[in-house]
């Protein structure tokens, strides 16, 4: 069992990495060391070449709700080149993760001094952005504080019946974790033989933690002998997926967490061979998106060295320095060519790629990634080249949970537009093909998405109409909470 330190920096446990250094002593991971000596001679500071928006990033352990940033700026000299800087939060690496949501343009720092920017985002990549020509990225140390973001919320849950049709799997995942029963947002089942829940994380997942709620006003002791299983098959499956933990004595209305450091998209919580109510009141999940590749098999058109085989760009180290031993390289040849079978089929969301950083990142340029059932074929006529990778990481691809929420707007312009159309899963935006909304003409029109449970949202992605009138979504402000009061458009923006 485990709590929760919001005090604890995050960045310490991650990897760093920056878009440059200058010399070898002042690497990313000078920044996440613990030492804000800010003494650039300490070889405690980062430090890039003078180029155009250079960047530094840290990724962290698993995808957290950050609550502030700290940065400590070298103090020797040159103070003002943090000044513009941006922190950015989130979890794409499209641009290197510079793309992602910012949370503070830094103004100034003075020189050596220690700076917490509070940022109230949820995200795996913290980067620090230097935008503009000729500039250089120094930064004595960053650290990121924040809480774990709860997987379960994004999930989908079932269980082998409803106590009084009412007490629903869902309310189990709600993100309260009141335990009074009269509250309805606890979970139950019937009095039945072998009663069970389950949480449908909907890709898979390296599980760290489970934490489960009791009941508070009643009847504790009916969690007694609740097995937690993690595995990739349903419990409707009739396969019996390994055991993280079985419960025994949790106090009334407790939060109890459990350490289980396993791999599945399914977590169920069990009570085998006795008749009994389940009853839970919230069940949270905690880890990390599985590397999909870690478990595939890499091969490639040929390899320059025996050290600098297809396997390495998929052993989980993200070295970027070839004489590290830690990126594939190809002959000098025609169409060279890196392949990864995952050994089965998976629903693609993310490849992220990291480039060689010591020489020639240039050589990249040109690759195409192609993801399919087949291998790859020749044919293609591109110049001759070499290919090196130093790392292939493959994610499952997130899941819309719009798609099972109930839309409503302010009001509907015909029949033929209503609020639902914009949840369709048609992105077709010519009007007259029925798969957009439209209100009335009117003063502070608005659409909204029941989403039906509370989630992590990490994007919102819009579809404007196409045919004509772009314009109208012009000024537009995209709200997300869980107050209706002025029909939602109070949340936070």
């Amino acid at each position: 069992m485990f709590t929760f330190s919001p005090l604890v920096n995050l960045a310490l446990r991650g990897t760093a990495t920056q878009s440059s250094i200058t010399g070898s002593n002042y690497h990313a991971k000078c920044a996440i060391d613990g030492n804000k000596a800010s003494n650039i001679l300490s070889f405690s500071c980062t430090h890039t070449q003078f180029e155009t928006d250079p960047w530094w990033r840290v990724e962290l352990l698993a995808v957290y709700n950050i609550s502030s940033v700290v940065i400590t700026n070298r103090g020797d000299c040159c103070s003002d080149r943090i000044n513009g800087a941006e922190i950015r939060i989130g979890y794409n690496l499209e641009n290197n993760g510079n793309n992602n949501p910012r949370c503070v343009t830094i103004t100034s720092i003075p020189a050596g001094a220690t700076r917490n920017f509070t940022c109230h985002m949820i995200g795996r990549h913290v980067n620090i952005f230097f935008p503009g020509v000729n500039r250089v990225a120094t930064l004595c140390e960053v650290e990121v504080y924040g809480v774990p973001v709860n997987l379960a919320l994004k999930g989908t849950a079932s269980q082998s019946s409803n106590y009084e049709s009412k007490y629903y799997a869902s309310f189990a995942i709600d993100g309260t974790t009141s335990s009074d029963f009269s509250d309805m947002s606890c979970a139950c089942t019937n009095n039945e033989m072998n009663p069970w829940w389950e949480v449908d994380l909907l890709a898979m997942y390296d599980i760290s933690n489970v934490s489960i709620t009791t009941r508070g006003d009643c009847c504790p002791e009916r969690i007694n002998g609740a097995e937690i299983h993690i595995g990739n098959v349903s419990i409707n499956s009739g396969t019996k997926t390994p055991s993280c933990a079985v419960a025994f004595n949790i106090p009334a209305g407790a939060s109890v967490h459990y350490s289980c450091n396993m791999r599945g998209r399914y977590v169920t919580i069990s009570i085998p061979n006795v008749s009994q109510f389940l009853t839970l009141c919230e069940v949270e999940v905690y880890g990390v998106p599985v590397n999909l590749a870690l478990n595939g098999v890499a091969r490639q058109s040929s390899t320059h060295l025996s050290i600098y085989s297809a396997s390495i760009a998929i052993d989980g180290n993200k070295g970027n320095n070839i004489t590290f031993v830690s990126c594939t390289h190809t002959n000098l040849e025609f169409n060279p060519w890196w392949e990864l079978d995952l050994l089965k089929e998976f629903d693609i969301g993310t490849v992220i790629i990291t480039n060689r950083a010591d020489c020639c990142p240039e050589r990249l340029t040109g690759s195409e990634l192609y993801i399919g059932n087949s291998s790859i074929t020749s044919g293609y006529s591109n110049p001759r080249q070499y290919l090196t990778l130093c790392e292939v990481e493959v994610y499952q691809r997130l899941v819309n949970v719009a798609r099972k929420g109930i839309a409503t707007q302010s009001s509907t312009f015909t029949s033929s537009y209503p609020a639902s159309r914009a949840i369709d899963g048609n992105r077709a935006s010519i009007l007259s093909y029925y798969s957009c909304t439209h209100t009335a003409g009117q003063v502070s029109p608005w659409w909204r998405v029941d989403l039906l449970a509370v989630h992590d949202i990490s994007n919102v992605i819009v579809t404007n109409r196409g045919d004509a009138c772009a314009e109208r979504l012009n000024g537009a402000e995209i709200r997300i909470g869980n107050s209706l009061l002025n029909n939602g458009n109070i949340n936070p923006r």
